[in-house]
């Protein structure tokens, strides 16, 4: 089940939810919004008696007891495991398939973790499974809509929208929190300059930023994103083996542009979103110019960890000789 239909699932009958339900993904945000939805089944009134948020620590047994009891004036009782770790035990295994085979009908166990491993023991055990993976920007127009509809009401502009995914890379965390200083700073209407003033991007969009004015032979403006890493505390070294990373991505890109785009982002270890960043400036390039420019970062990070090289001046260096090939 997607994030987004956790939701309106929540709002049907008792009756239709599951014993078990397992939280993964990688955003933090959605996470945590979908835990705050479990936790709202529970009446504010009796939360004390039938709303249990118990630690991984305090063992699964602990966890299996909790469920064992009837929820006190109320229909249901939730009861959240918060921190589930990378790795679960055959013993834990064990106890949550059990109990899921003959569950408490009044109660609810919520799983919450963002390891494949978690996910793998939901499938495993044909669990309920809530991914909260990032969203697409339908979905987090929905989500900044929500935000933006608590009084005083603003509104945001498509481009502004666009701006504020591209910067952030669709992470609600980072969304909410820029939403949060958009709304203070702003008008009625949250504007493309309002956001592309106030919002400093992701790091990991900026690279593709930098690359992309690299790949067009945009000297003056590789250099000013350059300036805005140093500003933010890159180091060198850190920034050339950024540079070397994202080369390698788009050199893998080219050598496999025609591959299903799900399977190149899952062999890349990058989202779909990053796969298109990598894509849209690895096409300036031909594979024996990004080779080039793999080899050259490679032999640069070398320099600098042997001492023949300064960080600062080489990362210059770098941006005007990628400017060349």
């Amino acid at each position: 089940m997607k994030y987004v239909e956790l939701e309106r699932h929540l709002q049907s009958a008792f009756e239709g939810f599951s014993p078990v339900y397992v939280i993964g993904g990688a955003d933090a945000y959605l996470r945590q919004s979908a835990c705050a939805m479990f936790k709202g089944i529970v009446s504010p009134e009796y939360a004390d008696f039938n709303l249990s948020i118990i630690s991984h620590g305090q063992g699964m047994s602990s966890v299996v007891d909790a469920l064992s009891l009837y929820p006190v004036f109320d229909d249901v009782k939730v009861v959240v495991v918060p921190d589930v770790p990378d790795k679960i035990s055959d013993q834990d295994k064990n106890l949550i398939l059990s109990y899921a085979k003959e569950p408490n009908p009044q109660a609810i166990l919520v799983l919450v973790g963002d390891t494949k491993s978690v996910t793998d023991f939901a499938k495993e055990g044909k669990l309920t499974y809530i991914d909260c993976g990032k969203l697409d920007e339908n979905a987090i127009a929905i989500e900044v809509d929500k935000l933006l509809s608590v009084p005083p009401k603003k509104t945001i502009e498509k481009s502004a929208l666009r701006a504020l995914v591209e910067k952030t890379l669709g992470d609600m965390s980072r969304i909410v929190s820029e939403v949060t200083k958009l709304r203070s700073y702003s008008g009625d209407v949250i504007t493309y300059q309002d956001v592309e003033l106030m919002v400093a991007p992701d790091l990991e969009f900026a690279i593709y930023e930098l690359t992309g004015a690299v790949s067009e032979k945009q000297a003056e403006k590789a250099l000013e994103i350059l300036d805005v890493f140093f500003k933010q505390g890159v180091r060198g070294h850190t920034l050339i083996t950024m540079l070397y990373n994202q080369y390698r991505k788009m050199l893998h890109a080219e050598l496999h542009k025609t591959d299903d785009a799900e399977a190149l982002a899952s062999m890349l270890e990058i989202s779909s979103k990053a796969l298109y960043h990598v894509r849209r400036v690895s096409k300036n390039y031909t594979q024996m110019r990004l080779k080039q420019a793999v080899d050259y970062l490679h032999g640069l990070q070398y320099s600098i960890l042997s001492g023949k090289r300064l960080e600062h001046t080489a990362v210059h260096d770098a941006v005007l000789t990628l400017l060349n090939i």
